[in-house]
This record gives structure tokens, C-alpha cells and sequence, in this order.
């Protein structure tokens, strides 16, 4: 299993578009709960004494407010015992292709199309040859001949002086 989800989207207007009708509380325990969602990466367990824990529901009220949040924007399967939100749903679904995705890109990168080990990683300067490789003042990764996006040649003068032939050495 990969790393778990520490971020998700949030688009602001649709937000508060859906979530009108909700009183400062409800907004509170809607936000924790989606938290709890993305961070379990999955559908809510229907064990409202856990979500009250989880959620540190204490008062009547706050019962109530996770009561009704639940009843609006969750829907309950009866099959599993989980409370789903679709929104959520398709986000944990978007999320878990592009992290598949990245794997794979990771793997060709590092091992090549073919699975060989002679893959190209030259994105990622930290891990190549200093002396072949080097990161210009411009902000651009360039070896010996190669020019940077702004036209400017690399150089070297026997391991001293590395530089862009505009901005000088680095």
C-alpha cells in the first residue's frame, strides 16, 4: 500500500454552495468528518459512539449536528455498515489513479520502459554526477554543450569555474 493521503482538494465556492443551509457546528463536524474520510481513505464506519470519540462530539448538541450532517451529505450502506459520500468517493478514486500513475511513471523513470536498470532519472539533479551535471543560475539542469532553455551554454574549466555562460559560475 502507498503513502496515505495527507491533502485533498477543496474548491471553496462549491463548498459553501452545498453547505448553505449548515450552522457553525454542522460546518465543523462536515469539515472533520471529510478529514476523517481522506485520512482513512475510505467510507466511515455507522459507529456513531466512534465518530462522536473521533470527532470530539461532547454535547447534546453536538450529537445532534453529527446526526444531522450525516443524514444530508452521507449516505448509508446497509450491505457494508458505512456511511460513503460520493463527492469524497470520486476524489479517493481520482486520487488513487494518479498515485497508481505516478508509480508507474516513477518505475520507468528509474528502471526504464524496458525494466532495465539503466532508466532515465536525470530529472532529479540531487542524485546525479556533480561534475557532469549541473543546476545554472538560470534554474536550468544542463551538461557539458548543452544550452539552457534561455540559450545559454554550459561550461566547465577542468572541474573549476562551472558556470552558465550568461549568469557565470555557481
Amino acid at each position: 500500500m502507498g503513502a496515505k493521503m495527507e491533502w485533498y482538494k477543496f474548491d471553496i465556492a462549491a463548498y459553501r454552495q452545498a453547505t448553505q443551509a449548515l450552522d457553525c457546528r454542522e460546518h465543523g463536524i462536515y469539515r472533520r468528518l471529510l478529514d476523517l474520510y481522506y485520512t482513512i481513505e475510505g467510507p466511515l464506519l455507522n459507529d456513531l459512539r466512534r465518530l462522536k470519540q473521533e470527532l470530539n462530539c461532547r454535547s447534546k448538541y453536538d450529537h445532534q449536528a453529527l446526526i444531522n450532517v450525516l443524514s444530508a451529505y452521507f449516505i448509508l450502506d446497509a450491505s457494508t455498515n458505512h456511511y460513503h459520500n460520493p463527492k469524497a468517493d470520486k476524489e479517493l478514486i481520482d486520487y488513487k489513479a494518479r498515485q497508481e500513475k505516478n508509480k508507474a511513471n516513477a518505475h520507468i523513470r528509474w528502471n526504464g520502459a524496458n525494466g532495465n536498470a539503466n532508466g532515465n532519472a536525470s530529472a532529479m539533479p540531487i542524485q546525479t554526477d556533480i561534475h557532469t551535471k549541473k543546476q545554472t543560475a538560470c534554474g536550468y539542469l544542463l551538461e557539458n554543450g548543452q544550452k539552457c532553455e534561455e540559450g545559454h551554454s554550459f561550461w566547465t574549466r577542468h572541474g573549476k569555474g562551472n558556470g552558465c555562460s550568461k549568469h557565470g559560475p555557481f
